[in-house]
């Protein structure tokens, strides 16, 4: 299992956007973080901007069967 390591450094939009499944009328929600987001973490954490891209979603997966979200 991947360790959680991008989720305590963001913020509460970011947050609850990576935890979305759903728009309005039950249409499917796609995550596509925001390219602020993505150099801001790899300057922070050294990574290239496409590993922050993968364990970001590697991290909504997570966090969706956690929440019991298939």
């Amino acid at each position: 299992m991947s360790q959680i390591f991008l989720w305590q450094k963001l913020s509460t939009c970011s947050r609850r956007a990576m935890l979305k499944t759903k728009k309005k009328y039950g249409q499917p929600y796609i995550y596509n973080p925001r390219p602020r987001l993505l150099l801001r973490l790899s300057r922070e954490t050294g990574m290239s901007m496409d590993e922050i891209y993968n364990q970001l979603l590697r991290e909504r997966a997570i966090m969706h069967k956690l929440r019991g979200v298939a």
